[in-house]
C-alpha cells in the first residue's frame, strides 16, 4: 500500500473530482493536504482521508500589497510540506488545481516525489500553469485543453464520484420529505454563489408554486436572510453545504448553476438539464462549451428576476435529456489505476 497526498481546497471545485479518483485506487492510502478555512476540511472527513493544512498563497500576475504577504505564506507553506511529505513517507502527489498545491507539489518535485497534475477547466490556471511546468504527469478533463500546455499531456475526461449516479430518486425524495412536483437545485458552491443565492430571493415568490427547491447557498454571508424565506415558503429547503448531495442531485429534475468544473461533471455524470451562471473569467469559457447541448441553457451576468424565472420555466417545459459525452466523459477507472501504477514503479 502506497501513501497518495491529494491536494486542493479554498473552493470545492478542486476537491469533488479527486474524492471520484480516489474510489478508484481503494488499495492506496490517501492523505489530504488543503487549506486551513476552506470548505473542504469538513467534506474530506467524511470520506475518512486524514486531513492536513497548510498555509497558501495566491500569486497575483499584477501590482498587490498582498503579494508579499502571500509569499510569505508560500514559504510557509513549503516548509510545511516538506515536513509533511517526508514525516508521512509519500510516494505520489495528485492535484487537480488549486494554489494550495503549488507548495506541496514544490515541495514534492525538491524530494524526488513523482507529481500528476490534472487540469479541469477549458484554460489553465496560474497554479496548473506552474505545476505542470514539474509534474511527472499531466492530463486535462477536455480534448480542446491539450494545447494549452507546452509538453506532453493526456486526455481522460474528469473524475466523478460513484455515489453521484447511484442514488436511487425515490430515496432522495424521501430523503428530503419532497411532494410530486418539479424540483430544482440550486448551488451556490462551497463559498456561496452570491449572484446565485440572491435570484433565488428575489424569485422565490414568483417560483414556488410550481416547483420544490433545493438550495445550497454555501457560506454566504446572506444565508440568515435565507433561512427566513425558508421559514415562510414551505418546499424551500435551503442548506449551508450538504454532504449528502447525490441525494441532492437525484431528487432534483434540473439544476441551477455556476459552471465550474467539478458540477459540470456531476451534470454530465447525471444527464441532468441546467441553467449555468458562469461566474466572469474562465467559467464562462467553460460555459460556452455547454451551450450547444439541448437542454442547457447560459445565463450572462448582471441577470435580472423575469429572465431567471422565464428560463427556468421554459426549460422545464423541454423534454430532452442532455448529452454531456461527447464533451466531457467520464475517467475509466482502468485510466486512473494505470497511471498510478506508472507513476509507482
Amino acid at each position: 500500500m502506497k501513501n497518495i497526498v491529494l491536494s486542493g481546497g479554498g473552493t470545492l471545485g478542486s476537491v469533488t473530482p479527486l474524492l471520484g479518483l480516489k474510489e478508484n485506487s481503494k488499495n492506496n492510502n490517501f492523505i489530504w493536504i488543503g487549506t486551513r478555512f476552506g470548505p473542504e476540511k469538513k467534506l474530506i472527513k467524511d470520506y475518512e482521508i486524514s486531513f492536513l493544512s497548510i498555509f497558501s498563497g495566491k500569486i497575483r500576475r499584477y501590482i498587490s500589497l498582498r503579494n508579499i504577504t502571500d509569499i510569505v505564506k508560500i514559504f510557509i507553506g513549503c516548509c510545511q510540506s516538506l515536513y509533511y511529505l517526508k514525516r508521512r513517507q509519500v510516494d505520489l502527489c495528485i492535484t487537480a488545481g488549486g494554489f494550495v498545491s503549488v507548495p506541496v507539489h514544490l515541495s514534492a518535485w525538491l524530494l524526488g516525489i513523482p507529481t500528476w497534475v490534472h487540469q479541469q477547466d477549458v484554460e489553465p490556471g496560474l497554479a496548473n500553469r506552474l505545476m505542470a511546468k514539474i509534474a511527472d504527469k499531466v492530463t486535462v478533463s477536455l480534448q480542446t485543453s491539450k494545447e494549452k500546455f507546452d509538453r506532453e499531456v493526456e486526455w481522460i475526461g474528469n473524475f466523478v464520484r460513484s455515489e453521484i449516479t447511484e442514488t436511487s430518486k425515490l430515496k432522495a425524495i424521501d430523503f428530503f420529505n419532497l411532494e410530486k412536483k418539479p424540483t430544482l437545485l440550486a448551488l451556490g458552491g462551497g463559498t456561496g454563489a452570491r449572484t446565485i443565492n440572491k435570484l433565488i430571493a428575489k424569485s422565490i415568490s414568483e417560483i414556488i408554486d410550481s416547483f420544490q427547491l433545493i438550495h445550497i447557498a454555501g457560506t454566504d454571508r446572506e444565508k440568515k436572510y435565507l433561512r427566513k424565506l425558508e421559514a415562510d415558503y414551505e418546499g424551500y429547503k435551503v442548506y449551508e453545504l450538504l454532504n449528502k448531495m447525490s441525494y441532492a442531485y437525484s431528487a432534483s429534475d434540473f439544476i441551477i448553476c455556476r459552471a465550474g468544473f467539478a458540477t459540470l461533471t456531476e451534470l454530465s455524470a447525471l444527464n441532468k438539464k441546467a441553467i449555468l451562471i458562469p461566474k466572469p473569467g474562465h467559467q464562462e469559457e467553460n460555459a460556452e462549451l455547454f451551450s450547444n447541448i439541448k437542454g442547457v441553457t447560459v445565463l450572462t451576468e448582471p441577470v435580472d428576476k423575469e429572465e431567471f424565472v422565464k428560463e427556468i420555466k421554459d426549460l422545464s417545459s423541454q423534454k430532452v435529456k442532455p448529452d454531456y459525452d461527447k464533451i466531457l466523459p467520464i475517467t475509466k477507472k482502468e485510466t486512473t489505476t494505470g497511471i498510478i501504477n506508472n507513476l509507482l514503479t
